[in-house]
């Protein structure tokens, strides 16, 4: 008999913190944020999830003490970032999971590149508002919108929030994504296949995904 036959009152039950292990594993992923002020934080976070195709919104969690999500909540603003799978990935997630931005400057040790988060149609806003400098309206428009995104990545999302609310022992975030990119490669039908992300099985321990089914 294999264990997926096995009767399911016959699982070892569990709790806690254990729930949240139980759909693992899941891809470890660094969100950013970046104050008005112009200082970069990150954070290490695996509870991330689409929600919404049209428009593309994502959902993720972070504790109300985290420093990256009181920037987040300042700004409105936050990058998510997925690394590959190899040693430097795993060093990211474990430097960004395990520091606290208020003691640790991590815009200074994490590599990164700044994206404008601001909606393509508030670019316009700014340039109609300003006809006589329009490229100039348009660039203080992106540098008021810049998040930053980790150049070691392998995929990247970066958007607005739409909310904010307290779930249980966490802040539960939901934002628009402006912009995304990727170089997971595509396969015979066009669609991605991102089998290189980096995964986070449980704290400290990670994978690369298998070989499709």
């Amino acid at each position: 008999m294999r264990d997926a036959d096995l009767n399911p009152l016959d699982f070892e039950l569990v709790g806690g913190r254990d729930v949240a292990a139980l759909q693992d594993p899941r891809p470890a992923v660094l969100v950013g944020a970046r104050s008005d002020a112009g200082e970069v934080c990150f954070a290490t976070v695996i509870w991330v999830t689409p929600v919404s195709h049209s428009p593309a919104l994502v959902a993720f969690t972070l504790r109300a003490k985290s420093h990256t999500m009181g920037i987040i909540r300042e700004t409105g603003r936050f990058s998510l970032a997925v690394p590959p799978a190899d040693a430097e990935g795993v060093r990211l997630v474990e430097f960004c999971g395990g520091n606290t931005g208020r003691l640790v400057d991590k815009g200074a040790a994490v590599a990164h590149a700044l994206v404008s988060a601001a909606p393509a149609a508030a670019a316009a806003t700014a340039a109609a508002a300003s006809p006589a400098a329009p490229a100039e309206a348009v660039a203080d428009a992106g540098r008021a919108g810049l998040v930053p995104v980790p150049l070691h990545s392998y995929s990247w999302e970066v958007g607005v929030i739409e909310s904010i609310q307290e779930a249980g022992d966490h802040l539960l975030a939901v934002g628009a994504v402006t912009r995304a990119g990727t170089r997971a490669p595509r396969d015979e039908r066009g669609q991605l296949t991102p089998y290189d992300s980096l995964l986070c099985v449980q704290h400290g321990a990670y994978a690369a995904a298998a070989q499709r089914l």
